[in-house]
């Protein structure tokens, strides 16, 4: 694996950042303590590993494990999950517990997997939803990416409305948006939302010209390996 790095605030800590999660096919799930891959991605709790009724067994005689178990997997919000610059949904930066938090809004995972401690930075899980990876330092919610790596899913929302693909004219004309710079090292343009550390969102499209495209949308922190 290549050096790594992580950004906090737009400002490299580390090695060198790439985003691999940008890249490449989807691995399969894995579980909580496993070897990073070369491309991190979270584990997932799936759909199959909740325990079954028993063939012919009525709704009505379910054990009450089962039934709890499928209850807590689903989302409690009913309406599309806000990510932001302070947070997702109502779990704010730092909330302990983060992964469970998250999952009561988002219901489990596609995979968790842990960051790669080589990259820089240790006892970071990434929680991936699609194209969103959500990332827990010691179960306290850290940062959330959006990438093109896959579709965002419907029921998550993106600050300001601005997505993947849309116009980078949208990203320069947002109240509080920063001068853009280029990022020589990635062969990006970034604009910094915001001014303080731990409330600012970050846009990145290949060049800085009006008719660009958001390739990647994060808030407080950007991790990457590669």
């Amino acid at each position: 694996m290549r050096a790594a790095r992580w950004m906090a605030a737009g400002t490299a800590v580390a090695a060198t950042l790439a985003l691999a999660a940008c890249a490449g096919t989807a691995a399969p799930p894995t579980r909580r303590g496993t070897t990073a891959s070369d491309t991190p991605a979270p584990t997932t709790t799936s759909a199959a590993q909740t325990p079954a009724r028993t063939r012919g067994q009525s709704p009505t005689t379910a054990p009450s494990s089962a039934l709890s178990s499928e209850a807590s997997s689903a989302p409690r919000s009913a309406g599309p999950v806000a990510l932001s610059a302070h947070g997702v949904g109502d779990v704010a930066w730092d909330t302990p517990e983060a992964t469970t938090a998250v999952e009561a809004l988002l219901g489990p995972p596609d995979s968790i997997e842990p960051f790669p401690s080589q990259c820089g930075l240790a006892d970071v899980e990434q929680l991936s939803y699609g194209g969103v990876t959500i990332n827990v330092l010691s179960d306290a919610l850290f940062s959330w990416t959006v990438t093109q790596a896959e579709p965002t899913p419907t029921g998550i929302a993106l600050p300001h409305g601005i997505a993947i693909g849309s116009p980078w004219s949208a990203v320069t004309a947002l109240p509080g948006a920063q001068p853009a710079t280029t990022l020589e090292n990635y062969q990006v343009a970034q604009v910094q939302v915001g001014s303080e550390a731990d409330s600012s969102l970050f846009y990145w499209a290949p060049s800085d010209v009006p008719d660009s495209r958001v390739v990647l949308v994060a808030a407080r922190h950007i991790l990457g390996c590669g």
